[in-house]
């Protein structure tokens, strides 16, 4: 119950923010990945793959539509010629901040909906990062 109450809590909560900003769910994970790395924000396409649910195939793919909306470039990588760098762009990285402005704006009105109180949304969140703290150990 609590795990499909989390994904309809997400698919409500995001879907209609990233349509706003043209972006898929996917679109969006890639380009949130890519901005929490280190400055210059540039990723091998294996570490991507480890941070997101992504296929080889379906990340390829991503990568394609990203790079022709000029949100990401990819470089050759000198180690391994048979794979490119990725590159997060200035435009991916204000799409992808203007997006999670838009999600965390979503998420502030779901609060309010609810009725939740400061203290409410502070105590929710301490208990979020104790499950996280879970998986990210167990991973």
């Amino acid at each position: 119950v609590l795990y499909r109450t989390i994904l309809q809590l997400e698919t409500a909560n995001s879907d209609p923010v990233l349509k706003k900003y043209g972006l898929s769910g996917a679109e969006f994970d890639v380009l949130a990945t890519l901005r929490r790395a280190e400055p210059p924000h540039v990723l091998s396409p294996t570490q991507l793959q480890q941070s997101t649910l992504l296929s080889s195939g379906g990340q390829t793919k991503l990568l394609h539509q990203l790079e022709a909306k000029g949100f990401v470039d990819r470089s050759l990588n000198e180690e391994d010629k048979r794979s490119k760098f990725v590159h997060l762009t200035d435009s991916g990285k204000v799409a992808i901040e203007q997006a999670m402005d838009g999600l965390l704006g979503r998420l502030d009105d779901v609060f309010k909906q609810a009725g939740l109180k400061k203290k409410e949304i502070k105590d929710l969140i301490e208990l979020l990062h104790k499950l996280l703290s879970v998986f990210e150990s167990n991973e």
